[in-house]
C-alpha cells in the first residue's frame, strides 16, 4: 500500500511540475498581474484532471526511484519543468506579432522617448505597444485560441508521458515560430509604417526646398498625427489580418 501511495504522490508531483510551469509561462495567465492563488488553483485543478487519466509513472522510473529516490525524482521533475517551459514559451509567442507591430509603429512615430513603466513586466513599453497587445489578447480569447493551449498540454502527456526517460524538444520549430512571429508583426505594421515613411519623405523634401522653415518644430507632432489617423483609418482592415495571424499561428503549432 505504501508503494502504491508513493507512486501516486510522485506521479501527482510530476504532473504538477509540468502544468504549473506551463501556467507560469503562458501570456495573460502566468504574468505578475495574475494573483498567485488563481495561478495555483488553475494548476492544481488541471493537475487533478490529468492525474485521473495519466495513471502512474513508468516502471523503469519507479525502480530508479526505489534505488536512488531523491536523484531520480529530481531528474524527473527537471524533465517535466523543461517540457512545461518549452510549451509555455511557444504559446507565449502568440502575442509577439501584436507587440512587434505596436512597438514598430511607435518607433516610427517617435514615441519611444515616451515609454511607460509596466509593473507586470521588467522592460519599458510604449502606449501603442500596449494597445496592440491588449487588442491581440482580446482576439486571442474571442477566437477561442486559448483552447489550443489545453489541447497542446493534453497532447504532450501522450507524446511525452510522465516519467519518461527521453526528452524531445523541437528546437527548430520553436525558432521557426519566433521568426514567424517577428515577420508577421512587421507585416501588420507595414500599412501604417508606409504612411509614416511617406510623411518623413515629404518633410525631408520640404526641408530641402525651404531650409529656412523650422520643420523640427511641427514635424514631430505631424508624425504623431499621421500615425494616429492612419491607424484609425486602416484599423478595420488590420483587424481581419490580426485574426489571420492568430489562425496561422494556430496552424503552425497545432502539430507541435
Amino acid at each position: 500500500m505504501d508503494g502504491v501511495l508513493t507512486t501516486w504522490l510522485m506521479t501527482f508531483g510530476l504532473i504538477l511540475a509540468r502544468v504549473s510551469t506551463f501556467i507560469a509561462t503562458i501570456p495573460y495567465l502566468g504574468g505578475a498581474n495574475v494573483p498567485k492563488t488563481i495561478k495555483a488553483g488553475t494548476a492544481l485543478a488541471l493537475t487533478c484532471f490529468w492525474f485521473a487519466q495519466s495513471g502512474a509513472t513508468s516502471v523503469r522510473v519507479v525502480i530508479a526511484m526505489e534505488q536512488t529516490p531523491w536523484l531520480a525524482f529530481a531528474m524527473a521533475i527537471g524533465r517535466e519543468i523543461i517540457i512545461g517551459a518549452a510549451l509555455g514559451f511557444v504559446f507565449g509567442l502568440f502575442l509577439v506579432p501584436f507587440k512587434v507591430a505596436g512597438e514598430y509603429i511607435a518607433q516610427e512615430m517617435g514615441l519611444t522617448m515616451g515609454t511607460i513603466t509596466d509593473p507586470t513586466r521588467p522592460q519599458m513599453t510604449t502606449t501603442f505597444g500596449e494597445f496592440f497587445e491588449m487588442f491581440g489578447a482580446l482576439l486571442f480569447f474571442t477566437l477561442d485560441v486559448h483552447h489550443l493551449f489545453l489541447a497542446a498540454l493534453h497532447r504532450s502527456f501522450a507524446q511525452q508521458p510522465i516519467g519518461g526517460t527521453t526528452l524531445n524538444i523541437p528546437v527548430a520549430a520553436q525558432l521557426g515560430a519566433l521568426a514567424a512571429a517577428t515577420e508577421w508583426g512587421l507585416t501588420l505594421a507595414a500599412p501604417v509604417a508606409c504612411c509614416l515613411f511617406i510623411t518623413s519623405l515629404v518633410l525631408g523634401l520640404m526641408a530641402r526646398a525651404a531650409p529656412q522653415l523650422n520643420l523640427m518644430s511641427f514635424g514631430y507632432g505631424l508624425r504623431i498625427l499621421v500615425g494616429v489617423l492612419a491607424t484609425s483609418i486602416l484599423w478595420p482592415d488590420m483587424t481581419p489580418r490580426m485574426s489571420a495571424v492568430l489562425q496561422r499561428f494556430s496552424n503552425l503549432l497545432v502539430g507541435w
